[in-house]
């Protein structure tokens, strides 16, 4: 069910209408949104097609020019074998034509979107730390047999995953709303950031963001 909301102190004219449950984690004046999309990659309750719905919704009525989908991978090169980001390391070439063609197994969130507006869709995900974290899981390795959510460098992709939209919404030198659509628990990575401060100077812009969480 959808529920109207207005906000225009966002600089948002037309009233939405989106499914969820919506969280305001700082509303100030004269700033772009980032809407955070929770996905359960699983689609519990549907909520890929939730998302779908409200981003369709916020493109058209609330100025969204930017979305970034975990789905694909997107940002700046990062060597899986020193863990940092690098422009020079030996396999720098081979993983920057992989991260071209990198695509997860939920894609339909950034297909269906991109259907609508494909220049709207960026990735965000590191490529490098998820071929560490798949490195790590291997049988022999420290994190073989256990929960993937639960790998150290997860909270460095959400960290990526912030960062790498921003960039692009720099490099492309527009202005309006975004979206990151990803994993509940990237976004509470990102939501604890905005509640200590951190954030601003993580992606170097003051925004304002609203998470929306269709999953339950």
């Amino acid at each position: 069910m959808t529920q109207e909301y207005n906000l225009k102190n966002h600089g948002v004219e037309l009233p939405v209408e989106l499914i969820g449950r919506l969280t305001f984690l700082r509303t100030e004046e004269n700033l772009p949104i980032v809407f955070l999309f929770d996905e359960h990659h699983g689609n519990l309750n549907s909520c890929i097609e939730k998302n779908i719905a409200n981003a369709i919704e916020l493109i058209v009525k609330a100025k969204v020019v930017l979305v970034g989908v975990e789905s694909l991978a997107g940002g700046k090169s990062w060597d899986s074998e020193n863990q940092e980001y690098s422009n020079d390391y030996s396999n720098k070439k081979l993983d920057d034509y992989y991260a071209t063609v990198y695509k997860n197994s939920v894609t339909k969130f950034a297909d269906e979107v991109s259907k609508y507006s494909k220049d709207l869709v960026c990735g965000v995900e590191s490529f490098g730390m998820m071929h560490r974290i798949g490195e790590d899981c291997l049988e022999g390795n420290f994190h073989f047999g256990k929960d993937v959510s639960l790998h150290t460098l997860n909270e460095s992709r959400s960290k990526h995953f912030i960062k790498t939209l921003f960039e692009n919404y720099n490099l492309k030198g527009i202005q309006g709303n975004l979206i990151l659509n990803c994993g509940g628990n990237h976004n509470s990575h990102i939501e604890q950031w905005i509640t200590s401060g951190e954030m601003d100077d993580i992606v170097g812009i003051r925004a304002n963001y609203i998470r929306i969480n269709t999953i339950n």
